[in-house]
């Protein structure tokens, strides 16, 4: 329906919310109250910074896709998964390591990143596991760049990538409560990753 009325008021927001069934009231006081608008303008930001100019959009393996039919999309997708199938065998760890490959691209951080950019880069990146899921969700990181994992909560929880951006996180790493994990970014792109045992998801958009 928004597709459809393109143009509109708050009074036209509620009136096609009143068309699918929403109650009316209470639509028209969140509107007031702005109870989303951090939430959209997050993922607003977020989407800017990771390329995203329109959706649908689609990542592969971290990486913004362009695609001109539905056979070169599907082309891609198996091109990658025969890439990647060496990579992708599970193997259950509970040990918690600090990792920093050697491959980190720092020599040509000065060259690529913003002076706010680069001093951001050398801070460390803290993301907590609370019982509302991650936090930050979404987030901006950089090749090089330390990372802190918390848990905030009373029970174990286990870090799973999505797709296996780095090797030496295949398996999972298994986070006690009120401990940590470290590890030093490289590579590039979008990365997903997951609580197992919540499936609470976060990402980091690690900047080219």
């Amino acid at each position: 329906m928004l597709f459809k009325n393109t143009n509109t008021t708050k009074e036209d927001l509620i009136g096609l919310g009143g068309q699918i069934g929403l109650d009316t009231q209470k639509f028209s006081d969140e509107l007031d109250r702005g109870d989303y608008v951090t939430i959209i303008d997050d993922d607003t930001e977020f989407a800017e910074k990771a390329g995203v100019r329109s959706t649908p959009a689609f990542f592969l393996n971290g990486q913004k896709m362009e695609f001109e039919s539905t056979l070169d999309f599907k082309d891609q997708v198996e091109a990658k998964i025969k890439e990647n199938i060496p990579q992708v065998i599970y193997k259950p760890t509970t040990t918690t390591v600090t990792s920093e490959p050697e491959n980190v691209e720092e020599q040509h951080l000065e060259e690529r990143l913003s002076p706010k950019e680069l001093e951001a880069s050398k801070k460390t990146l803290e993301i907590s596991f609370t019982p509302s899921g991650w936090n930050p969700q979404n987030t901006m990181g950089y090749p090089g760049q330390l990372v802190k994992w918390t848990n905030q909560t009373a029970q174990n929880i286990k870090l799973v990538q999505l797709y296996p951006k780095f090797p030496e996180l295949n398996g999972g790493v298994e986070i006690a409560p009120g401990s940590s994990f470290e590890f030093r970014l490289y590579n590039y792109g979008l990365w997903r990753y997951i609580d197992e045992y919540t499936e609470k998801w976060a990402e980091i958009s690690i900047k080219r």
